[in-house]
């Protein structure tokens, strides 16, 4: 013991309690775990601490009394999870070199790997530090997940009228709460909230105002106003710039031009295995049997394109990490083939715009062609409409497939290009065949589904010219022109495809330490061909 020690007439002891329902126990109970721990060995208690290194944040106030309380000589912990979080061997050195030293009673009770990085965020979110339940709800909380669930519906006659009801119920309260906040602004009041709108549209239902307010359910009115402030309260952040992301105007009315819409259902909705009951419809038949997890969720979302009516639910899922290896794989993507790994893997670009352009000029032709207004108008419309659908469908499953195949390959990194897609629209010449392979939605879905998978996706700079280099030398090749299909290296000989070439460069960059793609920069991997 130190000299500090012999200034206090009894050896300092500092109980550290990790319940804080267990301070009144300790401070009062001599029959308490600690006090009784204590007693058995002759220790003398100054204080008791609760709660000692509890909360999410940094500045630990308890810990860093604790810390600097150099009179008190020995420190006696029940367990070791608390402190495990701050390094426990770091703060048993830190005592040693004070010619202090802490104590645990119960060294047993806690499994340090489990803890280690989890002890913090498990206490904030369930209280109780009862190891029995730890475990448990720790499990819970790490493999857990919430996925969404979107499929079609098949309605009969009565369903579908039901479901334009409650779209359009939902489309007229939207619209209805606009036009009370905008009247708000011009009269200089306060702008009315969700709630401020539910209250006045309730007193419409049942008069001359809203006489078909009763004849669907309250969800379509409840949720296009909570929509609404929405809407409204990210035009406000984004104004002042306090929401990521492009900028966002403020909420226009919606129209049956631009589609019937959605509506979103609240309460009991039941799925089972080929139907979904949803409230003041009934139970709807579903398209594809045997998708959507059978259950009870808390809502619902219905939906309209091209006629056709969709369902989206929400489910908590078991979120299974699997294991990945050690390998990086480049991915460079393009309008030939939408893309190009480093192992030699291709897919093929669906080109769905292409396949489906002479039947969309030709109905383009009809429409324009029919009188406004009119039902044949409608017909045409509703053609167009479903044209399109099927082409954004198309183009979107090739690239959810290509994109399964690439991560199904369980690489430790995807490494891609950070291409300004937006700019590559300027040309006029290649403008369709780049909206038609729509590489920005690709990479959007490649990288979502890396990051679920616990894979990380590696970006190159904008400016890296990953087809001009040699994959093998790094030689530039300025001269590189689309016509160009195979790269040959002047410097060393080496010939290759020019995108297996790019998606080389980009895993070599991405695979090595200290290096990032930006400029020319670039490490040199082996020649797949010389092995150099």
């Amino acid at each position: 013991m130190s000299k500090r020690s012999f200034r206090l007439t009894y050896r300092g002891i500092q109980i550290a309690v990790n319940q804080h329902g267990r301070r009144q126990h300790c401070r009062f109970t001599w029959n308490g775990r600690l006090y009784t721990a204590c007693s058995v060995k002759g220790y003398q208690v100054s204080k008791v601490v609760a709660e000692i290194a509890s909360g999410l944040n940094d500045t630990r106030p308890k810990l860093t009394a604790l810390l600097g309380d150099l009179p008190i000589g020995i420190i006696v912990v029940e367990n070791r999870d608390r402190l495990t979080r701050f390094g426990f061997h770091y703060i048993v050195t830190l005592l040693e070199a004070q010619q202090r030293q802490i104590e645990v009673i119960f060294p047993d009770e806690t499994n340090d790997d489990m803890v280690q990085d989890f002890t913090s965020i498990c206490a904030r979110l369930y209280g109780r530090r009862g190891n029995k339940h730890r475990s448990a709800r720790l499990r819970k909380y790490r493999l857990q997940q919430m996925k969404a669930y979107k499929t079609e519906l098949d309605p009969n006659n009565v369903q579908a009228t039901a479901m334009k009801q409650h779209v359009g119920a939902a489309r007229w309260a939207y619209n209805w709460g606009l036009e009370q906040i905008k009247a708000a602004a011009d009269a200089g009041e306060k702008w009315p909230t969700a709630i401020d709108l539910h209250k006045r549209l309730n007193a419409l239902k049942g008069t001359d105002a809203l006489p078909w307010a009763y004849s669907v359910s309250k969800c379509a009115f409840q949720e296009a106003l909570r929509n609404l402030d929405t809407a409204v309260k990210n035009w406000r952040a984004s104004k002042v710039g306090e929401r990521k992301g492009n900028k966002v105007g403020f909420p226009r009315r919606k129209t049956r031009k631009r589609g019937l819409g959605s509506c979103r259902f609240t309460g009991t909705v039941k799925v089972f295995e080929d139907g979904v009951q949803l409230p003041r419809i009934g139970l709807v038949r579903l398209k594809e049997t045997g998708y959507l997890p059978t259950g009870k969720y808390g809502q619902a979302t219905l939906s309209e394109q091209s006629g056709r009516w969709f369902v989206s639910v929400v489910v908590e899922v078991a979120d299974v990490q699997p294991e990945l290896t050690d390998e990086v794989i480049g991915v460079d993507v393009g309008i030939k083939m939408l893309a190009t790994c480093s192992d030699g893997t291709t897919f093929a670009n669906p080109k769905a715009l292409a396949a489906k352009i002479k039947q969309l000029r030709r109905w383009q032709r009809r429409l324009s062609r029919r009188k406004i207004g009119g039902k044949n108008r409608a017909k045409a419309r509703t053609k167009v409409a479903a044209l399109h659908k099927r082409v954004a469908d198309t183009r979107k499953d090739a690239h959810s497939k290509a994109a399964r195949a690439i991560v199904d390959k369980r690489p430790a990194v995807i490494a891609v290009e950070n291409l300004n897609v937006k700019g590559m629209f300027k040309n006029r010449r290649l403008a369709r065949a780049l909206s038609d392979a729509a590489i920005g939605q690709f990479g959007r879905i490649l990288s979502k589904m890396a990051e679920a998978s616990g894979i990380q996706v590696f970006k190159a700079g904008r400016f890296f010219a990953s087809s001009k280099l040699c994959a093998c030398c790094g030689w530039k090749n300025n001269e590189l022109t689309l016509s160009h299909r195979t790269f040959v290296c002047n410097d060393c000989g080496f010939t290759i495809d020019r995108d297996l070439n790019a998606a080389l460069n980009l895993r070599n960059t991405a695979s090595s330490a200290g290096i990032y793609a930006y400029g020319d920069r670039v490490s040199l991997g082996q020649c797949p061909s010389s092995g150099r």
